[in-house]
């Protein structure tokens, strides 16, 4: 009858030490998943005034320039954008 208390009081002795080990692993699962969301979700500068940002839900471009440097043209005046239409027949 002792021994059988015995057995009885080490199974559940192991079970919990197997609930606390499992409990353990998917906290340290869960925290390595957490690092890996928070690089994923740095915020890149970069010398032209952009920031980028990528999270999960996809990547926000922010524009950090002043007007002044938004509306300066990037064309010099003698280049022209335009490109005249010319249709080719075959």
């Amino acid at each position: 009858m002792i021994i059988i208390r015995f057995i009885i009081f080490a199974i559940f002795i192991l079970f919990i030490l197997f609930v606390i080990g499992v409990i353990l692993f998917f906290s340290s699962v869960k925290n390595l998943f957490r690092s890996f969301n928070r690089m994923g979700n740095q915020r890149q500068q970069t010398s032209d005034g952009y920031s980028q940002q990528s999270s999960r839900k996809g990547q926000t471009i922010t524009d950090y320039r002043t007007n002044e440097q938004r509306d300066k043209h990037i064309f010099a005046p003698d280049e022209g954008e335009y490109v005249d239409f010319e249709e080719t027949k075959d």
